[in-house]
């Protein structure tokens, strides 16, 4: 079959390009894979920095949240004037203030405002508004 010098000469061409193309195949394939796992390394990190960055401005608008509604005047007044007369019209009116300041950032679901000394937890959920007779855990 590789008798004559013209089949010789086909064979090697065919199989120099065949290795030829294999290795370049071969070299392409690594280089892509190489830079695919870069890429995907590069897109993760920037993905997490991004979710933390997100994350710390949630925090940051809590904080805000709570900073702001432990210096209200209007909140303090009414909780003080709870607190001396007792009367529970005014814890509606303490969560109708709680509403307002949840309603400022949608990712806060509702404001909590705990009143140890009378054991009372007002809330901005619309139901229940408050609640009473809270259990102290202290022996």
């Amino acid at each position: 079959m590789f008798r004559s010098i013209r089949s010789k000469v086909l064979v090697a061409t065919i199989c120099i390009t065949l290795v030829t193309a294999l290795a370049i195949t071969i070299v392409f394939y690594e280089k892509s894979s190489a830079m695919i796992e870069e890429n995907y390394g590069e897109n993760l990190y920037a993905r997490i920095r991004q979710m933390g960055d997100s994350f710390d401005e949630l925090l940051k608008g809590v904080y805000l949240l709570t900073a702001e509604a432990s210096c209200d005047e209007e909140l303090l007044d009414m909780a003080e004037d709870y607190l001396s007369s007792g009367n529970a019209d005014q814890l509606e009116a303490i969560a109708g203030q709680l509403r307002v300041y949840s309603r400022r950032y949608s990712d806060i679901g509702s404001v909590y405002l705990v009143l140890p000394g009378d054991g009372c937890i007002i809330t901005s959920e619309d139901y229940p508004v408050y609640r009473t007779y809270i259990r102290s855990e202290r022996a």
